[in-house]
């Protein structure tokens, strides 16, 4: 009799004080029957339920305590075979991670099972460990150097590896290709944007044209409102230069003086028809005669 302990968790422990509670012998017997039930699943290609199974007899053995030596053999003697059995409906699960454990407790027990050894190997393999399968592989032929499974895994990890070191090589020729031609477009980019762009054109001063260039008439002061407004620019000059150094003393004219005002006004319109096309300083020449008149 027990007391379930105060504080203690919720789960219904019957079935494992059941087990527990049988001999060491009933509990063998129980483990080898659901053994055999699992590998009847197994055989139907019931790979679940045949996992199932097996876990139930793996249950026995967690509260079994053998006496003696004969009766720990006995205990291993089962437990090992559905180790591997549940490892090998693992593989056929593709569960890996549960294939290295179960093939590990198996070994643990037994350090010369070759079937341990061969599915370790399928689990690295499957992963692409290439050296992991090789060592696990390799272990099982040295123990057995004649059986097919483990030579056939061999000479598939072979087939796997020169499969791998080829498709790697393409892989970094492809790399190495698309390296050169991302760099190519990037060297193509910086010499575009670093190419000197077209300067903008700038309109060359009236004075620095050509006398013969067709240029309009209103930019070179054609009418005689620009005449006027050159004059005024040079009489407001002939003002200051006056202010500064004084009248000049060759003509010793003084500022505002309308003499030197007509004479400006003269000679800007002198340079105007100079700068202007032949037929234009004519049109202009006219135009200027008739506001004489």
């Amino acid at each position: 009799n027990c007391r379930r302990p105060i504080g203690g968790c919720s789960h219904d422990h019957q079935k494992e004080w059941a087990i527990y509670e049988k001999s060491t012998e009933e509990k063998i017997k129980a483990a080898d029957r659901f053994r055999e039930e699992g590998n009847e699943a197994y055989r139907k290609h019931n790979y679940g339920l045949a996992a199932v199974h097996y876990r139930k007899a793996l249950l026995q053995f967690d509260y079994t305590f053998p006496e003696g030596e004969e009766e720990e053999k006995q205990v291993d003697a089962v437990k090992v075979p559905c180790l591997l059995n549940l490892a090998a409906c693992k593989c056929q699960q593709e569960q890996w991670d549960e294939v290295l454990t179960h093939c590990r407790l198996a070994l643990e027990i037994n350090p010369r099972s070759v079937k341990a050894y061969y599915r370790t190997g399928l689990a690295h393999l499957a992963r692409d460990n290439f050296d992991e399968a090789r060592e696990a592989l390799m272990t099982a032929h040295e123990i057995e150097p004649k059986n097919a499974e483990v030579l056939g895994a061999l000479k598939r990890l072979k087939e796997t590896m020169a499969n791998y070191k080829v498709r790697r090589k393409e892989v970094f020729r492809e790399m190495v290709a698309g390296g050169a031609g991302a760099e190519d477009e990037g060297e193509a980019e910086p010499a575009a944007a670093q190419a000197p762009e077209a300067a903008p054109r700038v309109a060359e001063p009236p004075e620095a044209m050509p006398p013969d260039s067709a240029t309009d008439a209103s930019s070179l002061g054609a009418d005689a409102g620009a005449a006027h407004e050159v004059a005024a620019l040079a009489a407001e000059a002939s003002d200051a230069a006056a202010d500064t150094a004084g009248p000049p003393r060759s003509e010793g004219r003084r500022p505002g003086d309308p003499t030197a005002l007509a004479a400006a006004e003269a000679d800007a319109a002198s340079g105007l028809r100079q700068r202007r096309p032949p037929a234009e300083a004519d049109r202009v020449a006219k135009d200027e005669e008739e506001e004489d008149d």
